[in-house]
């Protein structure tokens, strides 16, 4: 279920004194709860600090009626007017998700996914920092918790259906939702099996797309979802990038593409080896390309897929490195900050002459 908006007071317990020395720590738990909802900014911001130091010594236990209440007390502060608590409060949620229960961890994620594909144009600010507690809270969480797996499957189709839908939506939010799949998958790939078909074609239009940090982020995704995906589904990824390179007419997108080999080739290693019969010809023709001969950027991302095949795929590339070393030697001499036309030529002659 959803997180309650009543307030209401916290009962915590310690995890280890008994007695007085519990009791009175039970009072500055409660007492730093009660902060939380001060008109005073500074004891806000405090309360939650507090909060967090006791989070990460491990000195305190939350009942569920506890949790419920602290939950959604620092939930309300993510919109807090001021900004260092609304910070403060987002990187408490880290730390406290591993001590809740799966019900509030669920709850926890799906308010923060709610914010963070929220179209609402006032909403900026609480987007921003509830992609900033989403990140928070994925770092805390252990793949092989029971609370991780009810998590991911109950939001990576909120990010799919999202980024899917994300063409028409301002810069800034299709920077959130892909920034968010991809956190997701870089550290729960394994866990994303059923997804991962859906995942790759949702992701594959991007990795093309005019907005730069759309593509790397698209790129990064599927990079990290190569790792865990099946040699079909890895097969199917490779191909597309083929088919693409081979009929692209535009230097952005075949600069993409080659990035992609090269990123792709970082995460997965020498299981790239197999498709090399077909990518580094495509590489090495694009790189001497005509067509392409004034792309620096380009030759520069060439070369840059060329030294990761070698050093993931030492004995798959070995039929290559003729090609690779010729264009080498053949570009080592060009410096593209460097470019004299034919009357500076003559002049510099000249002087050197006189």
């Amino acid at each position: 279920g959803q997180v309650a908006s009543s307030a209401g007071s916290c009962s915590l317990s310690t995890t280890h004194a008994a007695g007085d020395a519990a009791a009175a720590t039970m009072v500055n738990v409660n007492d730093c709860l009660e902060k939380m909802r001060s008109a005073d900014k500074d004891l806000r911001y405090m309360s939650v600090s507090d909060l967090i130091t006791a989070l990460e010594k491990d000195s305190v236990k939350l009942d569920p009626s506890s949790s419920k209440r602290l939950v959604e007390q620092l939930l309300k502060l993510l919109n807090d007017n001021s900004n260092d608590v609304q910070e403060v409060a987002a990187r408490c949620l880290g730390p406290l998700v591993r001590t809740v229960s799966d019900g509030l961890v669920l709850d926890i994620a799906n308010c923060l996914v709610e914010h963070l594909l929220s179209t609402d144009k006032k909403a900026d600010e609480l987007r921003d920092i509830s992609a900033l507690a989403l990140k928070t809270v994925l770092a805390q969480l252990a793949p092989d918790a029971p609370a991780t797996a009810k998590m991911v499957d109950a939001i990576v189709p909120k990010l799919m259906q999202s980024v899917s839908a994300a063409g028409d939506a301002p810069p800034q939010q299709e920077l959130y939702r892909l920034e968010a799949l991809q956190d997701v998958v870089e550290r729960f790939g394994a866990l994303l099996v059923a997804h991962h078909a859906k995942l790759q074609d949702v992701l594959l239009p991007f990795i093309t797309a005019t907005r730069a940090g759309s593509r790397k982020r698209a790129i990064g995704t599927l990079a990290s979802l190569s790792v865990s995906a099946s040699d079909a589904q890895f097969n199917a990824l490779i191909a597309h990038v083929v088919g693409t390179i081979k009929g692209a007419k535009k230097a952005h997108v075949v600069r993409s593409l080659i990035q992609c080999i090269a990123i792709v080739s970082r995460s997965v290693g020498h299981r790239l080896g197999k498709q090399l019969g077909e990518l580094v010809p495509l590489v090495v023709a694009n790189c001497d390309s005509p067509a392409f001969e004034s792309d620096d950027e380009l030759r520069e991302n060439c070369f840059i897929c060329f030294e990761t095949l070698v050093v993931r795929c030492p004995n798959e590339i070995a039929p290559h490195l003729d090609d690779i070393v010729k264009l080498s030697l053949k570009y080592i001499k060009h410096d593209p900050n460097y470019a004299v036309d034919d009357d500076d030529a003559a002049a510099a002659d000249d002087a050197a002459l006189d």
